[in-house]
């Protein structure tokens, strides 16, 4: 349905400043996101931002606009930069919107050359690929393409389908300590400051494990970081998933990311979840359920990997371990702190992984060994990675022997053990090389 109401002139300028203004008082340069939203200024490819809610996306294009007018010598007028969850565009979001505010834009505002269009939260427009799809080829000579979304059916089939060969991707993460420390005003250049701000840097590191990397948590107090991250959740619950998709069990949805939350790093048995929920009197049933978590993968608020059988090499779809995009919120929305701490050096070592590698899995055999992380690298090489809080006398032999038994059939590659706390070494257990990284290492290195 066409809305009824007419952008003017005024407020399509209106929308352009609020949409692209910079509002914080501190951030820093993420040099390796910029430097693709940078290389994007000289191809004729439709730019696809993803991520979860709040990860600076938006920021980032607003960096671009202002890289563009300083050091471009793009005029202002050239940058049609619309945020489509404007207040102002609230009953003007179908597709015949979008086509009039171009057109208004080129006709009134636009000077002669390039123009830019940076849509922001574009999913907001129903329908909104088949008008990209439709100035793309008749026009790409003329527009150059940003588009962010929190939602990745962006990048659903049928948007594959509609697009196919026109898009590149990138998925904006919440800051890894590296970001975080530059945003704390701490700088570490090399292993002399490591050891110069080695107590800072542990103080920094354990709030990092327990409060994350989400951009506008860093340097405020606990209550606030949880108040923000219950906020951000109910918007991902309601906005990304509830309206988008229609859900009706509310409570279930909910109470879902609760329970996944809590069993971070332990394999999810989605019919024990359900047994659990009928018991509460919430009637559910597991494909339901299991539609429900991949509407979380969808709003990228949740992670999920596939169980790798080291004997076979064969690749499991069924079981699988979920993730957490960012450590506040797997501390947060989270209903049993027992083991809390070794769950969130899990995750945050499986969110260091997953910025670098398309494809992690976790293996395990018929004997229930295990290796938390198998990530697959050329030559048939394997980085077989676990995670423990600690090295003692009681957990030794278990979490070195898995090394020793994945050793026998991923042969190839590097045995990496992550403790929370302690020094860098190398161990030799049964003829397997093991080296011990603590997780300040991990992340800095």
């Amino acid at each position: 349905m066409t809305s009824n109401t007419q952008i003017t002139t005024d407020e399509l300028r209106q929308i352009i400043v609020d949409s692209s203004r910079i509002s914080v008082d501190r951030y820093i340069d993420r040099d390796d996101y910029f430097a693709w939203f940078k290389s994007g200024l000289n191809n004729d490819f439709i730019k696809v931002i993803t991520g979860l809610r709040r990860t600076g996306k938006s920021f980032l294009l607003k960096q671009l606009k202002q890289y563009l007018i300083k050091n471009k010598n793009v005029p202002e007028e050239n940058i049609f930069f619309i945020n489509f969850e404007h207040d102002i565009l609230a009953k003007n979001n179908q597709i015949e919107d979008l086509r009039k505010m171009l057109e208004l834009f080129e006709a009134r505002v636009a000077q002669d050359g390039k123009i830019y269009l940076f849509l922001d939260e574009i999913q907001n427009v129903k329908y909104w690929e088949k008008f990209i799809r439709t100035i793309y080829d008749s026009r790409k000579n003329k527009y150059n393409i940003y588009l962010t979304g929190s939602n990745s059916s962006l990048l659903s089939s049928e948007f594959s389908t509609a697009l196919a060969g026109r898009t590149i991707e990138t998925q904006i993460r919440p800051f890894d300590f590296k970001e975080y420390l530059k945003l704390s005003n701490v700088n570490i250049n090399s292993g002399f400051d490591k050891i110069k701000h080695k107590i800072l840097l542990e103080k920094h590191l354990h709030r990092y494990l327990y409060w994350g990397g989400l951009p506008e948590t860093i340097g405020r107090k606990d209550e606030e970081i949880r108040q923000y991250i219950k906020s951000l959740f109910r918007k991902v619950l309601l906005d990304d998933i509830v309206k988008r998709f229609g859900v009706e069990k509310v409570s279930v949805i909910e109470k879902l990311l609760y329970y996944i939350f809590s069993n971070i790093g332990g394999t999810t048995s989605f019919s024990n979840i359900v047994n659990v929920l009928n018991n509460e009197g919430e009637k559910i049933s597991v494909p339901t359920l299991q539609s429900y978590a991949e509407m979380y993968g969808q709003s990228f608020a949740l992670n999920k990997i596939k169980k790798l059988e080291w004997k076979t090499k064969k690749i499991f779809s069924k079981q699988y371990k979920f993730y957490a995009a960012d450590n506040g919120l797997a501390n947060v929305i989270n209903i049993s702190k027992l083991g809390i701490e070794g769950k969130l050096l899990e995750n945050i070592v499986y969110n260091t992984l997953a910025k670098k590698y398309p494809k992690i899995y976790y293996g395990r055999d018929d004997e229930n060994k295990e290796i938390d992380f198998i990530v697959p690298q050329l030559n048939s090489h394997f980085l077989k990675i676990q995670v423990s809080a600690e090295i003692n006398s009681q957990n030794k032999k278990r979490e070195f022997g898995n090394f020793v038994i994945t050793d026998k059939y991923l042969k190839k590659g590097k045995n990496i053990l992550i403790i929370l706390y302690g020094k860098n070494q190398t161990h030799n257990y049964k003829d397997v090389v093991i080296q011990e990284i603590p997780l300040l290492d991990f992340l800095l290195d």
